[in-house]
């Protein structure tokens, strides 16, 4: 097995490496997670072809894999995590089910403005009842005539305050094969956007309400016995949200890497001192360990989608790993670690949040579990 890039990634990591110290570091950490970047900054990642970059071609999506994709989150989330997040989503987001999954007419919609950096789609899948539990959504579509009439409620929804179309899951009829997914544009009659609720790493989520939304029926993604699709579709984007707890931690690793030779205490750097050592050695361990599932899941995948196993075992792992390794840089920076003027505890909280969102670590441990005791389900 090659573990070596090729000439043409290597090409391409030195490239998006030298955009992210030249334009994101200046502004790193400035937005407090919300990502509120000047627009020559969005146009640039855009013109570099950062956006779309594993959608087709033919929809002006740059044609590569995921694993190149990969490569470009771990160049700027080293940077700032925030950045690699937006590359996240217009790669590993929804939109890679609509590139699969969608009619041309839909994949001319809306695939080509994600490429430009035009717009964004967000998923919709949690509900206020309806968390771990995804099957047991209320969201409803009902046929009427060239329409559906959506009724429903979504909550914790991320980039609820800036996407232009949202791709909702929702039930067509009862039980499992009733449930489908449709992709509701932003200024649908009947669709109203909640006020934005920051978490507690600064980003905004919204609740979403349909409210005998009108939707055209050409915008119905999967409509009978799609659940299972869509969570082949969802795999996906667990590896992205595996790979930004990758590069979140990989963050936090080298800040507490150069802290540790800057700072003295007893005559010497600390970074001379075995316990902290030890605390560096177990770091670089946790990511390099986390970075080889991602891949595993990713490479694996690459003709569709990665399998349930593989990607819930790369997720469960690099997210428990991150706020492992956020919680140790934090330690070494010590006091100012804890402080507000410095990054490392909004990494912490930043951290955080993967573990919940996309599944979370126990469920992703049923998944693991399901797979390996196949036959043998123990869920109600």
């Amino acid at each position: 097995m090659d573990f070596q890039p090729t000439e043409e990634q290597q090409m391409l990591r030195e490239a998006v490496r030298t955009f992210a110290e030249k334009e994101l570091r200046p502004i790193a950490f400035t937005q407090e997670g919300r990502g509120d970047y000047p627009p020559e900054v969005y146009r640039e990642m855009a013109a570099m072809g950062l956006f779309g970059m594993t959608l087709p071609e033919e929809y002006e999506g740059g044609g590569r894999t995921p694993v190149d994709a990969i490569m470009v989150m771990e160049e700027i989330g080293r940077v700032d995590p925030v950045a690699a997040g937006i590359v996240f989503g217009a790669n590993f987001g929804p939109i890679r089910a609509v590139a699969v999954y969608g009619t041309d007419q839909q994949k001319q919609k809306y695939i080509p403005p994600v490429c430009r950096g035009e717009a964004s789609m967000s998923i919709a899948i949690t509900e206020p009842t309806a968390g771990s539990a995804a099957t047991e959504l209320k969201t409803r579509a009902v046929r009427d005539g060239d329409h559906y009439v959506l009724n429903g409620a979504k909550s914790f929804i991320s980039e609820g305050n800036r996407a232009d179309a949202f791709m909702v899951y929702c039930r067509f009829g009862e039980g499992l094969e009733g449930i489908g997914s449709i992709i509701v544009d932003r200024d649908t009659p009947g669709f109203t956007v909640g006020r934005d609720e920051p978490n507690m790493s600064g980003a905004i989520q919204n609740q979403l309400f349909f409210e005998d939304a009108i939707v055209p029926s050409d915008n119905v993604l999967i409509e009978r016995d799609g659940f299972r699709k869509m969570m082949m579709a969802f795999n996906a984007e667990r590896c992205g949200n595996s790979t930004m707890s990758l590069v979140t931690a990989q963050c936090a690793f080298e800040k507490a890497l150069e802290y540790s030779q800057e700072r003295a205490q007893f005559g010497r750097p600390i970074s001379e001192f075995q316990g902290i050592q030890w605390m560096l050695a177990d770091m670089k361990v946790k990511i390099d360990a986390a970075r080889l599932l991602i891949y595993r899941a990713v490479i694996n995948g690459e003709q569709g989608f990665p399998s349930r196993l593989e990607a819930a075992t790369a997720k469960v792992f690099s997210n428990e790993m991150a706020v492992e390794v956020t919680n140790s840089a934090l330690q070494i920076f010590g006091g100012y670690g804890y402080s507000r003027e410095y990054p490392m505890e909004w990494l912490v909280r930043f951290a955080r949040g993967w573990t919940i969102a996309g599944g979370t670590a126990q469920i992703q441990r049923y998944n693991i579990a399901a797979e390996l005791l196949k036959g043998r389900d123990s869920r109600r």
